[in-house]
């Protein structure tokens, strides 16, 4: 079956990212060369994972369209699965709106522009996305040489020592 590109979004274009999935919207932009989430710049943002949603969009095809849909709920876009909003540097607002599975042709339902298209679970992995999934998390060292840790939070000091032998003498 023949292949046709629904959109091609250029991932150095996008300035904003909104999506709802899960009952939950999220919002990111970008400061400088960093995406920040505008209702809490201070949360750390799993930047890997922004480039793999970025990637989704860059190359999004279908193998099928419906050019005159009928009623919405039939593909499940009455109340979608997800729905992602793109915000370009030049203002431009691009919109997609992901549906139900189709079991028959393993493929999902995407509206974009008013038109209907069957296309693969690619875009939909990229964007079931959490606020929980996007935040980048401090990596510990490796600590299996460690002989001693000391811990300290305001006034209070912890030190733990990795002992082998006669614990009695600490």
């Amino acid at each position: 079956a023949s292949t046709m590109t629904v959109a091609a979004i250029e991932a150095e274009e996008v300035d904003q990212l909104r999506w709802t999935y899960d009952e939950e919207t999220i919002s990111l932009s970008r400061q400088d060369d960093t995406w920040v989430n505008t209702e809490d710049d201070t949360m750390p943002i799993d930047q890997d994972k922004v480039s793999t949603m970025l990637s989704a969009l860059s190359s999004i095809v279908s193998n099928r369209k419906l050019d005159t849909p009928e009623d919405l709920s039939i593909y499940g876009l009455d109340t979608a699965t997800c729905e992602i909003t793109v915000t370009e540097q030049d203002g431009t607002e691009i919109s997609f709106s992901i549906g139900d599975y189709n079991s028959v042709s393993g493929c999902y339902y995407l509206m974009y522009n008013d038109t209907i298209y069957l296309v693969d679970e690619t875009l939909l992995s990229a964007y079931s996305v959490t606020t929980q999934d996007l935040i980048a998390y401090e990596e510990l060292p490796d600590l299996s040489d460690t002989q001693s840790m000391t811990i300290t939070s305001g006034d209070n000091t912890l030190t733990l020592i990795h002992c082998t032998e006669n614990m009695e003498e600490f």
